[in-house]
């Protein structure tokens, strides 16, 4: 993790902090100090601490509509009971930090680890499972983002989404035959009437790789972390990703996933998981493989992650190649 020194902190920031969040927090006439850290992508994100308080982060986010839907889902995973950091204070548009204005997040934060730095386990396996079985058991019959829902396209939107990255992996890598790319497409559509008839979609990360779930020291509670993924879709997408993520090739972790994952949902819902598993996984390691060639071709041979990289793209291009020719 990359920290700054104080220094080389912009004033601006500093400025804000005590001229108007510190205000805000009725903490006027405390000492802080800010470390900048390289956690976020498209915004800012700093560690701060205050004088005899409780840990913060505090996120600098360039765009309002980007901001407006990380508070909001937030907020909606808090009221399902989802356990992420809680929001202390939202600022639209603060020109402190510049003339045309930022917006941000400040949040308590979470003491631990995320789960690309915390040690694989069974038992970590088990929590993962547990926790998104319980997050996806929220549910409602409309698909889509937590504003407004969709009842009907939900297999346009994947099958589009699934033919954009097939193009985009097969332009990277053009040892892939044409035959292999129609073969995946024909699958696709094969499932086109079962996808359409979906009518329970669960409230799903979109995300959950080993940077975007934090285990607290002590309680060993999950958090969420980039909450402004979060989207109703059929539990599946959620449930591959998370055993591609944490179980792929590890049969041991698939068991125990599974076990925990499935202990507290009926058999009926686990046969309309089974009914469309097939288009789910194959989806799920499209994107994927679209990921890993896109990564791959960015990095060089001396990159730590390349022998890794060489390792898993055949991989997942033999567990497409599976699915297609069953």
């Amino acid at each position: 993790m990359n920290i700054q020194t104080e220094n080389e902190i912009p004033e601006s920031i500093h400025a804000y902090v005590r001229q108007r969040l510190l205000q805000r927090l009725g903490l006027a006439r405390k000492q802080f100090h800010l470390k900048a850290v390289n956690a976020g992508i498209h915004s800012k994100v700093f560690f701060l601490d205050v004088e005899g308080e409780l840990p913060l982060v505090l996120k600098i986010i360039p765009k309002r509509e980007r901001f407006r839907t990380i508070v909001a889902c937030s907020r909606h995973l808090a009221h399902q009971g989802v356990s992420v950091p809680q929001i202390i204070c939202a600022d639209e548009d603060s020109r402190f930090i510049n003339r045309r204005g930022m917006h941000v997040i400040c949040e308590e934060r979470i003491p631990g680890e995320t789960i690309e730095n915390a040690k694989r386990s069974p038992e970590l396996i088990r929590l993962i499972a547990e926790f998104f079985s319980r997050m996806h058991a929220t549910t409602r019959d409309t698909w889509g983002s937590i504003y407004a829902g969709k009842q009907r396209g939900l297999f346009n939107y994947l099958y589009e989404k699934s033919e954009r990255k097939v193009q985009g992996w097969c332009v990277i890598d053009n040892t892939v035959p044409q035959r292999l790319q129609k073969k995946i497409l024909a699958a696709l559509t094969s499932w086109k009437s079962a996808i359409s008839h979906i009518g329970v979609f669960s409230l799903s990360h979109g995300d959950p790789n080993p940077n975007n779930i934090i285990i607290s020291t002590g309680s060993k509670r999950l958090f969420l972390l980039d909450t402004g993924t979060i989207r109703y879709f059929p539990r599946a997408i959620d449930y591959y990703m998370l055993q591609g993520f944490y179980c792929f090739n590890n049969k041991e972790y698939e068991t125990v996933f599974d076990a925990a994952y499935f202990r507290a949902i009926s058999d009926e819902e686990q046969h309309a998981f089974s009914a469309t598993s097939g288009f789910f996984k194959l989806y799920v390691l499209i994107l994927f493989m679209h990921d890993l060639v896109t990564q791959f071709s960015r990095i060089a041979k001396d990159n730590p992650y390349y022998e890794e990289f060489m390792t898993l793209m055949p991989q997942v291009q033999h567990a497409i190649i599976e699915i297609v020719e069953a």
